[in-house]
């Protein structure tokens, strides 16, 4: 009916500009704040890494103090601008890591969903990356890591926060996770 219809819209225009309102302010990167604490070294990068909230807020990479991508699907940032890759389908993803530059420095982030087209190939070319998670990473899990092609062991940038609908802050979604740091620029 005409009620439920507007009721509809109305809903998806408050989605759009608390989005807009989030993203708005969220322009300037954490970062800020984490360079005043912090100086990375010279041949260092700093970052901040953080996953969606629900199928809302997008999440967030920044390199430097810079913004980067943040749309729907998996995201994939290399400290190149010019390789940074948002996609929602795993057959470009696999195709990005597969052509990654050895020693290049990658950070992934999850926005509402990103395990389920994840294949067995995606997931293990992550691995590969120095990720401790992404085998077990399922439906609506939040997730963020700093991996590098090329590196030995398992990476110390990784959260994971799994959804569980009796714990999940955002009713099917978990809280979102985030991290920073500094990392070399390359590995």
């Amino acid at each position: 009916s005409r009620h439920s219809n507007f009721s509809l819209i109305i809903s998806y225009l408050l989605k759009v500009i608390i989005l807009y309102l989030i993203v708005k302010i969220s322009l300037n990167c954490r970062l800020n704040m984490f360079e005043q604490k912090n100086v990375c070294p010279g041949n260092h990068i700093g970052f901040f890494v953080q996953s969606g909230a629900a199928n809302v807020v997008p999440p967030k990479i920044c390199v430097n103090n810079k913004l980067r991508h943040h749309e729907t699907g998996f995201c994939r940032i290399q400290t190149d601008p010019d390789a940074d890759v948002c996609v929602a389908e795993v057959e470009p993803l696999i195709e990005f890591l597969k052509n990654i530059e050895m020693g290049s420095v990658v950070l992934m982030a999850v926005f509402d969903e990103g395990s389920k087209k994840l294949n067995e190939e995606a997931r293990t070319l992550i691995s590969d990356l120095g990720s401790s998670v992404i085998h077990s990473l399922g439906y609506r899990d939040n997730w963020v890591f700093v991996g590098g092609k090329g590196t030995t062991g398992k990476s110390n940038f990784e959260k994971h926060m799994k959804s569980d609908d009796s714990k999940n802050k955002y009713e099917n979604w978990p809280e979102m996770v985030e991290m920073e740091g500094c990392i070399p620029k390359y590995v």
